[in-house]
């Protein structure tokens, strides 16, 4: 998959205290952590090169496009 045919959109409704979890539970930054979260609540797919932050995704059952 190609990151030009994701439909990509603006999602500000994040839960700020999940954020914040996902961010100390596997040390991610809070800006990481926000893209984990909205993917998680979207059930989106997270395209990332960042390891920790795959992994991380990973962990939480969310799908990766690395």
């Amino acid at each position: 998959m190609r990151l030009r045919v994701l439909h990509l959109q603006h999602d500000d409704n994040y839960d700020e205290e999940t954020v914040m979890e996902l961010a100390r539970e596997y040390a991610l930054s809070a800006y990481d952590a926000a893209y984990l979260e909205t993917a998680m609540r979207r059930g989106d797919v997270l395209a990332t090169l960042d390891r920790a932050l795959a992994a991380a995704a990973s962990a939480e059952g969310a799908a990766v496009l690395r």
